[in-house]
């Protein structure tokens, strides 16, 4: 499938990419970092590894900068 692609493209290089549980389609999406879209990825939410509890991103939390931080970290 193409989303295992994603997936490995996030392995691969994990400090490009980011991962969001979509609660609407309730899948888990992939975004690249870009620049631009820093203040954005402030919102986004990490899944937990194990994946069953998906977050609800409609809880647009601030993150800190650390928690920032920690969004690289998850996916090393």
């Amino acid at each position: 499938m193409a989303s295992e692609g994603l997936i490995q493209s996030c392995v691969e290089r994990p400090n490009n990419h980011w991962k969001r549980w979509d609660i609407e389609t309730r899948r888990l999406q992939i975004f690249i970092k870009l620049k631009k879209q820093v203040k954005l990825y402030r919102h986004w939410v990490a899944v937990e590894r194990s994946h069953s509890a998906p977050v609800d991103v409609r809880e647009k939390r601030k993150e800190t900068k650390k928690e920032v931080r920690s969004l690289t970290n998850f996916v090393n």
